[in-house]
């Protein structure tokens, strides 16, 4: 299985407030089919989100006026290794049950 589900999202974020975010080789071992590194991925995409959330007008504008237009071209933050549809759903699934 290569992408998340929405159980799997949960459990992440489950076993990440468990072991911490500098686990990732501990958590990977509870979820089938993923990695240590898209685990870890997809744990600090989650935060990007909520960060790319959090900014306020200034920041937007700054970024906006960076050519930053998305959490994908933000500085310092990691990029999408999902299609845009994944990334919908993702943006969807964050916005209804937060990180």
């Amino acid at each position: 299985m290569i992408n998340w589900s929405l159980e799997e999202d949960i459990e992440l974020k489950r076993l990440v407030h468990t072991y911490g975010e500098k686990s990732f080789h501990r958590i990977c071992k509870h979820m089938p089919y993923k990695t240590e590194i898209r685990c870890h991925n997809r744990w600090f995409y989650f935060k990007a989100i909520e960060a790319e959330k959090n900014l306020n007008p200034i920041e937007k504008l700054q970024l906006n006026l960076m050519g930053a237009h998305s959490v994908n071209t933000i500085p310092n933050l990691p990029r999408s290794q999902w299609d845009p549809e994944e990334d919908r759903i993702l943006r969807e699934k964050v916005n209804m049950l937060g990180t």
